[in-house]
């Protein structure tokens, strides 16, 4: 059985799963690789996985769609073989796939939406389905049943209206709500982050985004912030 060893650096939300994707040892870097669970398309809600495990796949190769040209089929369910700090995790993302420009991210062009909100890239196009770059800023906006994004990359970019599906924030966010009561709540929830929260992460060693793209849906591929670094804390909420 040949074994791979990911690590793990994208849980995010995707329906009534989840989608996991880790980064590999190749050719003295690193590239990432979505590993698919042996009999479904989306990890169930009870993975016991976290960001920064190193974790053993027994991985096949699949027929891929353009640009989701990192999945794979593993044969297991993922056996844990170490740990990886946040620091070292990012390190490493910085090794695989980034890009300081919008057409860099997948090798195509990227799409404002005219009739409405969202980015994306036309059905078919993009060389990879995940991307990494550094950051100087972000900015959410919180609505009743979703939260989105737009982040500024160290390029000068402007990448704005994504949906933020990265599980960890997404259950910080949730956290907020529970913590948070009375009038304008979505409001207040938006005005910690944007204030707070920005703050915290903008003063941090490693502001990092990796943006990804939805499987084809009316012929486009939708853009998402997969993952933001640095990865949410608890005490964070004693500033509420």
């Amino acid at each position: 059985m040949a074994l791979t060893e990911l690590i793990l650096s994208d849980i995010t939300r995707m329906g009534h799963g989840f989608c996991v994707i880790g980064i590999a040892r190749h050719e003295g870097d690193y590239r990432s690789i979505r590993p698919l669970p042996p009999f479904a398309d989306s990890w169930p809600a009870t993975i016991p996985f976290r960001r920064g495990d190193g974790i053993h796949f027994d991985l096949n190769s699949i027929p891929v769609v353009s640009p989701h040209i990192e999945d794979r089929r593993s044969q297991n369910n993922g056996s844990l073989l170490r740990l990886v700090s946040e620091d070292e995790l990012v390190a490493c993302l910085r090794q695989a796939e980034t890009s300081i420009s919008l057409e860099g991210l997948f090798g195509c062009d990227v799409n404002e939406n005219q009739r409405g909100s969202g980015v994306f890239l036309s059905a078919g196009e993009g060389r990879r389905s995940i991307c990494g770059c550094e950051i100087n800023n972000v900015r959410f906006e919180v609505f009743p049943e979703e939260v989105r994004a737009m982040v500024l990359p160290s390029s000068g970019l402007v990448l704005r209206d994504f949906p933020l599906v990265d599980r960890d924030w997404r259950n910080f966010i949730d956290q907020i709500f529970q913590n948070t009561s009375g009038a304008n709540r979505l409001q207040r929830v938006q005005r910690f982050l944007n204030n707070r929260i920005t703050e915290i992460l903008m003063n941090s060693p490693n502001p990092f985004a990796r943006i990804g793209v939805t499987r084809i849906h009316n012929n486009r591929h939708w853009l998402m912030l997969d993952s933001l670094f640095p990865l949410p804390q608890e005490a964070w909420l004693d500033d509420l």
